[in-house]
């Protein structure tokens, strides 16, 4: 008898085999047999996508998603990471049957599903029960979520029903309050039904066996991304404070979080109560809040439990000032525990040169008793004044700074933003300049006083972009790193690069999360940047030759993204003036006594026009329709698959047709 990998590898081999799967071979594994079908759909459906929608339309494929969770617990049961993005509201009605519903148009909201038939009441009222307290409020609930237009009290009671949920990365809008959806949060934290039987903290591991049907939601440790619409705008921070409050958060992320102004008597952050948010890891990014909210923030986290703390001060649009000093006191709390610790800004420096009450002074970090990891922008280090003052710059003083703030445990130093800052056009005319006579000396020392004053330090990372280096700067940099080798330290040196002009976010890949960037979320608007280019120095024979073939390699890879875009502007420009043309045709048309019906030919031509710069806006509407079509799946009645889907076979499959499922590598995509 030939070989069968089904039939003769083990189930545990089998399992381990489709989970390096990508999410179009998963759906085809569906399709192939009962046995591939049973081991491949919790991987399937283990990460969940809605997108498409606004505030008036609504998440597409919100409500046949929905409804699966609801009709199936196998299924909710698989699900550990979801995200929803775009806008989700309170008033996106439903306009349209399922079969008068465009695929390919993603603001056309799909209804609850029409397999469900006479299901579909009892399915829902049930969820309303088990989620409120009484009858009234159960009551209250379905009349909400069957119209399908409240999409918030639908996301709460979706969210209730996901017991394996660990990775949630949600949209709050642009500046919407979500009052309903973070009366979820409260009923929580305070234990009411339908979590008052949260155990008090699991430790929960990524190797352990999901415990179908055993769990409430909200159980396990999670993660959790909070960001918005805006491309401009700061997104509302108190949404951050509020998620802080839920009982097993992990890792709490947040994009683009920005007061304006000076906190309200009702903030969220005053709310929270000190030493009480068992969180391990924060990130904040391209944000800026008011100096009292990241005290309070700061202040309810629990000293030995919070590992890493990471804030890139950015997004101008938010009208608080910046204090370093501030920032380090919210963090004495922590002086004795925090292992982790980064300080930086966006590419874009977000310090106001013309406000007076902006304070970017130097600091130092020796109050740190367990800091293994420190990333930090030269700002911090130096202050404003001494990245771009020409006589701070001169004063040798100056660059001991860096290695007598270090602490003494310390293990690795990250230089993020090691470019010339402050005033560029100044800083031409000045005979000292920052990184040659500044930065590369002050590291040097760094390695110099490595054994005497932090003998750990083994690992030396900066970043920077090297097509702003002159050429003079590269050999001084590789004895530096000669230097830190000598003295038992590994230097990677980490290159990045300026998009040229007129190159967009878009036209580069997103950028990871977490401490080495690796952890993966949704794409958040401008999160975008080049790739970067790691290079271990230890294992480069002529490291200036390889810097100096990289840095013109990169100036003409610029060169020809610079011509692609000038090519893509001139043509875009040249279909604008067609269009404007055949207008002003049809105009004249009418003017002389034609009509729109007289003139079908030049409106035809304008509907073509029309109808191609749709496609060129809303492109990933129709990407890949075809491909990756409706997952098919067998209804397995094999070791307890019945009991657990009880009453929805023949369902699913109608489900899962229903929402138009994609596939991409960040998750299954219903939309």
């Amino acid at each position: 008898m030939p070989f069968s990998l089904e039939h003769d590898l083990s189930e545990e081999l089998l399992d381990n085999i489709i989970s390096f799967s990508s999410r179009t071979s998963l759906t085809k594994l569906c399709r192939t047999s009962k046995k591939l079908n049973r081991i491949a759909i919790p991987h399937l459906y283990s990460s969940g996508f809605l997108n498409g929608g606004t505030l008036d339309t609504g998440v597409k494929h919100l409500l046949p998603f929905t409804y699966l969770m609801f009709s199936s617990p196998l299924h909710a049961s698989f699900v550990q990471s979801f995200a929803i993005r775009d806008a989700w509201g309170e008033n996106a009605l439903v306009e349209k049957e399922e079969e008068d519903v465009d695929p390919s148009n993603r603001y056309e909201k799909l209804p609850w599903p029409k397999y469900a038939g006479s299901k579909l009441e009892g399915v829902l009222k049930k969820k309303c029960t088990e989620y409120a307290v009484d009858e009234e409020e159960a009551n209250e609930l379905y009349e909400k979520i069957r119209p399908g237009a409240n999409e918030t009290m639908i996301v709460i009671l979706l969210l209730a029903n996901l017991p394996n949920l660990r990775k949630l990365d949600i949209c709050m809008g642009m500046g919407e309050e979500y009052v309903d959806f973070f009366q979820l949060i409260d009923r929580v934290t305070s234990r009411t039904k339908p979590f008052d039987k949260l155990p008090p903290e699991i430790e929960f591991t990524s190797n352990d066996k999901l415990k179908t049907g055993s769990l409430t939601a909200f159980s396990l440790p999670m993660d959790i991304l909070i960001t918005g619409i805006n491309d401009k705008y700061p997104n509302i921070p108190q949404h951050f404070a509020r998620i802080l409050k839920l009982p097993n958060v992990r890792s709490l992320y947040g994009w683009k979080m920005g007061d304006e102004g000076d906190p309200s008597e009702d903030s969220a952050f005053k709310k929270l109560q000190p030493r009480s948010c068992p969180v391990e890891n924060i990130e904040l990014r391209t944000s800026k809040l008011h100096s009292d909210h990241l005290q309070l923030l700061m202040d309810s986290t629990i000293p030995g439990k919070l590992k890493t703390f990471s804030y890139e001060i950015g997004c101008t649009w938010a009208w608080v000032d910046v204090e370093h000093r501030r920032i380090m006191k919210s963090l004495e709390v922590h002086h004795d525990t925090l292992e982790c610790l980064s300080l930086s800004h966006e590419e874009f420096y977000p310090y106001q040169f013309d406000n007076e009450n902006e304070k970017p002074d130097p600091v130092t970090f020796n109050s740190f008793k367990m800091l293994k990891k420190l990333k930090v922008a030269p700002v911090y280090i130096w202050g404003e004044e001494g990245i771009s003052d020409e006589g701070s710059l001169k004063n040798p003083q100056t660059r001991e700074w860096l290695w007598k703030g270090l602490p003494e445990t310390l293990e690795e130093l990250w230089i993020h933003r090691a470019v010339e800052q402050g005033d560029v056009k100044s800083l031409e005319e000045q005979a000292v300049r920052f990184i040659p006579d500044l930065l590369i000396p002050a590291l040097g020392l760094v390695a110099q006083y490595k054994s005497q004053a932090y003998p750990k330090l083994c690992r030396l990372r900066v970043e920077f972009q090297l097509s702003t280096w002159d050429d003079g700067w590269i050999e001084p940099l590789v004895s530096l790193c000669r230097q830190a080798e000598e003295n038992g330290i590994r230097c990677m040196l980490i290159l990045t690069d300026d998009a040229p002009d007129g190159c967009g976010y878009s036209d580069y890949p997103e950028r990871g999360w977490g401490w080495n960037e690796e952890v993966e979320w949704q794409e958040c608007i401008h999160n975008q940047e080049p790739p970067k280019l790691w290079i271990d120095t230890t294992k480069e024979e002529d490291l200036s030759k390889k810097l100096m073939l990289l840095k013109d390699e990169q100036k003409l890879i610029n060169q020809k993204l610079k011509e692609e875009l000038e090519a893509k502007n001139k043509q875009r420009e040249e279909e604008y003036a067609k269009k404007l043309e055949q207008e002003r045709y049809a105009e004249d048309d009418m003017t002389e006594g034609g009509s729109s019906d007289g003139s079908s030919d030049e409106d035809e031509k304008m509907d073509d026009v029309d109808g191609n710069e749709d496609v060129e806006v809303d492109g990933d509407a129709n990407e890949d329709e075809d491909e990756d079509e409706d997952e098919d799946y067998y209804n397995d009645d094999d070791e307890g698959n019945e009991q657990e889907d009880k009453g929805n076979n023949g369902s699913s499959n109608d489900a899962v047709a229903g929402m138009g499922v994609k596939t991409t590598r960040r998750g299954t995509t219903y939309g």
